[in-house]
């Protein structure tokens, strides 16, 4: 199926595919995107040793015929993607819409002739598809309602940008501890007890929302979900007297928690 091609711009989607005077005739980089391997020469000569890998930024490029109304398809290709700027892809095909935020690196063509082409170039440095509704113009989330105090199983896919915990509760509390695999998550709130707490820790947003970022306790590692089944645990205490208390589980039944994530994808 031919992907359909928008952009979003201040709160506008504009469909470049169904533009009178625009012809997308191509878009390479939308399928997986390539891994970096950083390897080392093993001693004895023999091979190599991996030290680590990861996913390489995304470079989407895109080939755009004008036809009809030259000089209106190209200034608004001009308008959609002025280089440097920050830009929102959408991509749709197979009854499903997939977004990706990137910079415009460059756009070129050759007016002189007679077919006028435009190739534009997209960096996309975080280079995962999130699922995204054209409707609501938000992407779409994987959300998990926790067990306060439990180990509580969530399931995510292998692709994955972080995630975020959301804590409504009927009891102040100062503490909360998140538990995934090896990795613990454990925050201090300085400014005393509080009812609800929002904790992003996303590849390019990891805070306590509305509080320092010394309320993060030193040695905790911040939570990223991998591929598959795994249990998280969620554990909150209150400060009484100095000393810190755990929820009852009544108390733990008077809260709510909840975990989200954009549900991302690795390619068209």
């Amino acid at each position: 199926m031919v992907p359909i091609i928008s952009t979003v711009k201040n709160g506008n989607i504009v469909c470049l595919s169904a533009d009178e005077n625009i012809v997308v005739a191509d878009i390479q980089g939308i399928t997986e995107t390539d891994a970096y391997i950083n390897t080392s020469q093993r001693i004895d000569g023999r091979g190599e040793i991996a030290s680590s890998a990861g996913l390489r930024a995304r470079n989407i490029v895109m080939t755009v015929y004008l036809k009809n109304d030259v000089k209106e398809g190209r200034e608004l290709l001009y308008d959609q993607f002025p280089c440097g700027d920050n830009i929102k892809l959408i991509v749709s095909s197979y009854d499903e819409s997939l977004s990706i935020d990137g910079h415009v690196e460059s756009v070129k063509g050759d007016l002189f002739k007679e077919r006028q082409a435009i190739q534009i170039s997209i960096i996309c440095p975080f280079p995962l598809f999130k699922l995204y509704n054209t409707e609501t113009q938000q992407e779409i989330y994987i959300a998990t309602r926790i067990l306060g105090g439990q180990p509580t199983p969530v399931r995510r896919t292998p692709y994955t940008s972080g995630c975020e915990f959301m804590i409504v509760s009927s009891t102040p509390f100062s503490v909360v501890a998140i538990s995934y695999k090896n990795k613990t998550l454990q925050t201090g709130l300085s400014s005393g007890g509080v009812q609800s707490l929002s904790i992003k820790s996303y590849y390019n947003d990891k805070r306590i929302v509305g509080h320092p970022i010394d309320d993060v306790v030193p040695g905790s590692e911040w939570i990223s979900f991998v591929g598959g089944v795994s249990d998280v645990t969620v554990s909150i205490y209150k400060v009484i007297d100095g000393l810190r208390e755990e929820f009852t589980a009544a108390e733990y039944e008077a809260t709510t928690i909840w975990t989200k994530e954009p549900e991302c994808k690795g390619g068209i």
